[in-house]
C-alpha cells in the first residue's frame, strides 16, 4: 500500500502550492485512525485474550478440542495485538525509521502470525464439522493431542511459507513503507499471488463452505432425532454453545476480512488519477484494515455473547469463586462420553 500522505503530496494542480483543504482533511482522518483507533481497542482485546487463555488452559476445559483451539487462537492473538501496538508506537508515535532489516523482520512476523490465526480458525471450524458430522467417531477425530499436532503443523508451514517474505521485502527511503523488491520479476508476482491464495482466498472459501455444512448437518440431525433422542441431546447444552461460538467466530472473521481483501485487490489494480483519489483510497484502506485487526480482539466479547458457560467461567476467574459441583459433573459427563469429546 503506497503512502500518499507526505507533505509534498497534499497539493493539486488547481491550487498550485497551496494545500487542497479536502486532501488535507482526508490525510488528517487517516492520521487520526492510525494514531487513536488501535490504542482504544487494543487494551480491551489484549485483556480479553488473556482471560480466554486463563479459562481455556484449566483442566476442566483443555480436554475439549474446541477449547484447545480457542486456547491456541488466544495465544496467537496476544502476540498479534502486542506486535501491532509495538509497530504502531514505533512508526507513528516515536517517528521511527524503517531500515531494510526492520522492514523484513516486521513484515515476516506480522504476515506469519496473521496467517497462523486465520488457519487456526479454519482448523477449529473443520474440527467442529467433523464433530457434528461424525458424532460417534468424534472421540477419535477430535482430540487434545490432535489439536496440538495440527497447530504445530500450521506454525511450521506458515513460517516456512513466509521465508520469501523476509528475503524480498525492502523499505522505501523517505516513505517509511515496506514493499516487495523487484516487483516486476515473475517470482515476486507468483509469491504475491500465492500469499493472497494462502492468506485470504482459500481460508475464506473454506470457512464459508464449512459454516454452511455445519448449519446444514445440525438442522438435518435435529429433524431426524426421535423424541427420546431429542431429550438426550438436550443434555449437551455446552456442545450447542460451542457450536454457536465456532460459527460466530468464523462468520465474524469472514465479515471483517472479505472487505479488506476486495479493497486491496481493487486499489492494487488501479492507478490513481489524482492525489485526492490516492489519499482517499488510503483512507478507505486504513479504515477496513483496522476493522480487520479486530479479528484478533473480539473473540472474548463473542464468547461472552454466545455462551453462558463461558460467562460463568469468567465470573469464577475474576471473582475467584469455586466452580459449582453441578457444572463440574456436567462437564465430566461430557468428557466421559466418546460422542461428546468432539466439543
Amino acid at each position: 500500500m503506497t503512502n500518499y500522505t507526505t507533505s509534498s503530496s497534499l497539493t493539486n494542480g488547481s491550487h498550485g502550492d497551496q494545500p487542497d483543504p479536502s486532501i488535507t482533511a482526508i490525510v488528517e482522518a487517516t492520521r487520526l485512525i492510525r494514531t487513536y483507533f488501535y490504542p482504544i481497542t487494543a487494551p480491551a482485546g489484549l485483556l480479553g485474550n488473556i482471560i480466554i487463555f486463563l479459562i481455556m488452559v484449566k483442566p476442566r476445559n483443555n480436554h475439549i478440542s474446541t477449547s484447545m483451539y480457542m486456547l491456541f487462537i488466544s495465544i496467537n492473538d496476544i502476540f498479534v495485538v502486542m506486535g501491532t501496538e509495538a509497530y504502531r508506537y514505533y512508526l507513528f508515535i516515536s517517528n521511527g525509521v524503517f531500515t531494510d532489516i526492520k522492514c523484513k523482520v516486521f513484515s515476516y512476523i506480522a504476515v506469519s502470525f496473521s496467517q497462523i490465526g486465520t488457519w487456526q480458525i479454519v482448523s477449529m471450524t473443520f474440527d467442529k464439522y467433523l464433530a457434528v458430522r461424525f458424532p460417534l467417531k468424534a472421540g477419535v477425530y477430535c482430540t487434545q493431542n490432535g489439536v496440538i499436532i495440527i497447530n504445530i503443523m500450521i506454525y511450521l508451514f506458515i513460517f516456512l511459507f513466509n521465508v520469501p517474505n523476509y528475503l524480498l521485502f525492502v523499505s522505501i527511503p523517505g516513505l517509511n513503507y515496506c514493499t516487495l523488491s523487484n516487483g516486476s520479476k515473475w517470482y515476486v508476482s507468483f509469491y504475491k499471488a500465492a500469499t493472497q491464495v494462502v492468506g485470504f482466498v482459500v481460508p475464506l472459501i473454506a470457512l464459508i463452505i464449512l459454516n454452511t455444512m455445519i448449519i446444514f448437518v445440525v438442522r438435518r440431525s435435529k429433524l431426524l432425532l426421535s423424541d427420546t433422542e431429542s431429550r438426550v441431546a438436550q443434555r449437551s447444552d455446552v456442545e450447542n454453545q460451542l457450536i454457536r461460538m465456532t460459527l460466530i467466530v468464523a462468520s465474524v472473521f469472514v465479515i471483517l476480512t472479505l472487505p479488506i481483501y476486495v479493497i486491496y485487490q481493487y486499489i492494487a489494480s488501479i492507478t490513481p488519477k489524482s492525489t485526492k483519489e490516492a489519499v482517499l483510497n488510503q483512507l478507505i484502506y486504513n479504515i477496513f484494515s483496522h476493522l480487520n485487526k479486530l479479528n484478533h480482539q473480539v473473540n472474548f466479547f463473542l464468547f461472552l455473547a454466545t455462551s453462558s458457560k463461558f460467562r460463568r467461567d469468567v465470573k469464577h476467574l475474576l471473582f475467584c469463586t469455586r466452580v459449582n459441583k453441578n457444572e463440574m459433573t456436567h462437564v465430566t459427563e461430557l468428557s466421559d462420553n466418546p460422542s461428546d469429546k468432539r466439543i
